[in-house]
């Protein structure tokens, strides 16, 4: 589910770039996709759905009707697809290599790539703070 809402989350783009997270769920519900089941592909939605600012909700009517399990998942999955949304905000591939190493109070990223990687720190400190509030332990940067 991650990698195919990896390759989809910017889906949206082609009907408009402002909110194209909801325009890519609209997509996404409106038009099967070949090969998944109709519970991955309202998974896939969701996924494309909140991998920006908003988190899941309950508040939500089209979240709220999918069972329990299928939530948490898109919960713990849209973090990480916001993280891995982050390394490439630019979208120029400045970042080419990404270490993660366990610490004794969660987890360190270490980025490699092109001399300027403030853009990519920024938008990952904006969202590292959700990381902790979703799996309960901290992303720490170098």
């Amino acid at each position: 589910m991650l990698e195919i809402g990896a390759l989809l989350h910017d889906i949206g783009h082609f009907i408009n770039t402002i909110d194209h997270d909801k325009h890519g769920y609209y997509l996404l519900t409106a038009n099967r996709l070949i090969g998944l089941s109709l519970r991955e592909q309202n998974m896939v939605a969701n996924l494309v759905r909140y991998h920006r600012k908003t988190s899941p909700s309950t508040e939500d009517e089209d979240f709220k009707s999918l069972p329990q399990k299928d939530r948490l998942v898109i919960f713990k999955l849209s973090v990480l697809l916001s993280l891995a949304d982050s390394l490439d905000i630019s979208h120029t591939g400045k970042v080419t290599d990404v270490i993660l190493n366990e610490t004794k109070t969660g987890w360190r990223l270490k980025l490699s790539g092109e001399k300027d990687l403030m853009l990519v720190n920024w938008a990952l400190g904006k969202r590292k703070s959700h990381f902790r509030d979703v799996f309960g332990v901290n992303l720490e940067m170098d």
